[in-house]
This record gives C-alpha cells, sequence and structure tokens, in this order.
C-alpha cells in the first residue's frame, strides 16, 4: 500500500512539474526577441567650432612719407622704412573661402623740416624766414577681410584676398616761427575709410598650426599736414607691406 502511494506521489510530481516546465516554455516562445545592451552614449566635448581660427602677423613696409611744405619726413625712401603688429580672428568656411577680422598697430611716423613763412621768403629769404614744423602721426586700422585660396600643392596654399574698413590716425602737430618766440601747437584725430589688397602663400605646419607669408596694399586715407605758418594740407597714406604671420586653428 505504501509502494503503491509513493508512486501516485512521485507520478504527481512529475505532472506538476511537466505543466510548470510547458508553460515557462510557452512564455518564452512568446517574448519578443531583445538584442543586447548597448553602452551608454560617451559625453562629446563642446568645441569652439570646427572652422574658427585666431591669427596674429608682423609685418614691414614702404610707408608714403608725409611733406612739410616741400620737405618730406625723414623716413628711407626705400623699403622697408616702417613696421607694423597685427591680431585677429576668422573663420573658415571650406578649402576655398575664408574670412577674418583684423586690428593693425602702426609705428609712429614723424614728419619735420624747415619751411618757409611767406612768398617773401620763398622768393628771397632772409632772418627769421625759416619756420621749424613737425608732426607725429600714429595710426591703426580695423578691417574686414575675406580670401580666396586656390588649392594646395605640395602643402602650400596660394590665395589672393581683399579687405575694407577703418583707420584712425592721431596727429601731434607742432609750429615754431623763425625768431622761436612761440610755438603753435594742435593735437588732431582722424577716422578715414581704409581698404586693402593681399596676396600670399600659406602652409600648414600641423593640423592646427598655419605659417603665411604675404604682400598687402593698404590705403588708409588722407590726413593733415603742415605747411608753413601751420596751415593746414591734406597728404594720402598709404603702404606696401609684406607680412609674415601664424593661424591657430583650436578644433583641427
Amino acid at each position: 500500500m505504501r509502494v503503491q502511494a509513493r508512486r501516485i506521489g512521485i507520478a504527481a510530481l512529475g505532472a506538476v512539474l511537466a505543466v510548470v516546465t510547458s508553460g515557462a516554455g510557452a512564455r518564452a516562445a512568446d517574448m519578443p526577441f531583445s538584442s543586447a545592451l548597448e553602452p551608454p552614449p560617451v559625453e562629446q566635448p563642446v568645441l569652439f567650432g570646427t572652422g574658427w581660427y585666431l591669427r596674429g602677423d608682423i609685418g614691414i613696409g614702404k610707408d608714403a612719407r608725409l611733406p612739410i611744405d616741400g620737405f618730406p619726413t625723414p623716413l628711407k625712401r626705400s623699403f622697408p622704412n616702417t613696421w607694423s603688429l597685427g591680431l585677429g580672428a576668422g573663420y573658415k568656411f571650406n578649402t576655398w573661402l575664408r574670412t577674418d577680422l583684423t586690428f593693425d598697430w602702426r609705428q609712429p611716423e614723424t614728419a619735420q623740416g624747415y619751411s618757409w613763412s611767406s612768398p617773401f621768403c620763398v622768393n628771397f629769404g632772409g632772418p627769421g624766414c625759416s619756420t621749424y614744423s613737425s608732426n607725429r602721426l600714429t595710426s591703426m586700422q580695423m578691417l574686414g577681410n575675406v580670401y580666396f585660396d586656390l588649392g594646395t600643392w605640395s602643402g602650400f596654399t596660394p590665395y589672393i584676398g581683399a579687405g575694407v574698413g577703418l583707420s584712425t590716425t592721431d596727429q601731434r602737430m607742432n609750429v615754431t616761427p623763425g625768431g622761436g618766440a612761440w610755438v603753435w601747437a594742435t593735437k588732431l584725430e582722424t577716422i578715414n575709410f581704409a581698404w586693402a589688397g593681399m596676396v600670399g602663400v600659406s602652409y600648414a605646419v600641423t593640423p592646427n598650426l598655419t605659417a603665411d607669408v604675404g604682400y598687402r596694399y593698404l590705403d588708409m586715407g588722407r590726413v593733415n599736414t603742415l605747411t608753413g605758418l601751420g596751415v593746414l594740407g591734406k597728404h594720402k597714406l598709404d603702404t606696401h607691406e609684406v607680412r609674415v604671420g601664424m593661424r591657430y586653428y583650436p578644433d583641427f
């Protein structure tokens, strides 16, 4: 009797296990296919912008010589007779086009010399006729520029460019008549339209750093000059420059 009861219990337990496992299998068959868990996204750093760059330049040039009643500045006629420093920032849109905004400071220029104080002095001369005049000029330029890169050969990229903007000049003028009895002095500030034309070549030293060598013609408008007893005149101020600089791309 006991043996029969044990057999009945084992059979019942087997039936229960069969029902449970068949139900679990059915549920597993009904579950959709699940892929492996994807890794969490990696946080990317926020970039400054792949086309932005900073630039710095130094230039040597031949500035126009400001006259004082026929007496030019003591600057040399030959190249170079002045120098400049520039800073700027820009954006490179593609391999052909880039733009930037530049600020330039130029070496102060001084014109000084003797002039005649009247037509009589011009014709006949005489004591007290000469007038000593000086004109010290400091200038800065702000230009918006656009450049067209003309392809790259063996790492060298020639380009052409143009710029427009403003030129500010501060002038300190002094006049001492022949007798030396008094000194006339004034300070003038002028803001002119300025424009430039550029041509040059650049070379990528590293993916982030580009060297630049080029020529620039810069027209800074007309500035004041002295004639005779402090009479003001106007003279064109321009320069021919050779410039060497570097461009830094933070995100390349």
